[in-house]
């Protein structure tokens, strides 16, 4: 049988990770294990060697990122952004349809990470954890007010500060 359609999800936001000072790209790499489904990055910068790992797991309900400075320090600061909305061209996903390479996507940034939006809480939850949580505006099928919560949690050797506008990591 063919389902009658697709249930529509919509992400509960962006954690926007920044590295001041960063620059000066070499040997970069990119990896996807498909088997063990963990992604791999690793560049090096400023003779320092870092590697980013992600996984995910569905039974446990978490996703874990691992960042690493070999020959230095890992300095970042990261962020919440809450849903993009985006626009579409219908005509460009359409069955049979060639994209329409003349009229690009519009991406439309609906809010950025110093202001989250009126049903969206970010607070600190603990010296080293943020906890965020909000609901969705209605869009692609989706109803409004569907309730979202998401933890993040920062564990290293360095100073890590949590507040409301993120984590901070130094050293």
């Amino acid at each position: 049988s063919i389902p009658l359609g697709q249930k529509t999800y919509q992400p509960c936001g962006d954690l926007r990770i920044s590295f001041p000072g960063s620059g000066g790209f070499t040997a970069y790499s990119r990896h996807l294990d498909l088997d063990s489904a963990v992604s791999l990055v690793t560049y090096q910068s400023g003779g320092v060697t870092f590697k980013r790992e992600c996984f995910a797991s569905y039974p446990d309900q978490v996703i874990v990122m691992r960042l690493e400075a070999e020959g230095g320090t890992l300095d970042f600061d990261l962020a919440y952004r809450a849903p993009r909305a985006i626009s579409t061209p219908r005509a460009q996903f359409s069955e049979g349809a060639t994209p329409q390479t003349t009229r690009p996507t519009e991406w439309l940034q609906r809010e950025d990470a110093d202001r989250p939006g009126p049903d969206v809480t970010i607070a600190a939850d603990g010296a080293h954890a943020l906890l965020v949580t909000g609901s969705n505006e209605a869009a692609l099928g989706a109803p409004a007010g569907l309730r979202y919560a998401l933890r993040v949690q920062a564990v290293g050797d360095g100073v890590i500060v949590a507040n409301q506008k993120g984590i901070t990591v130094s050293g």
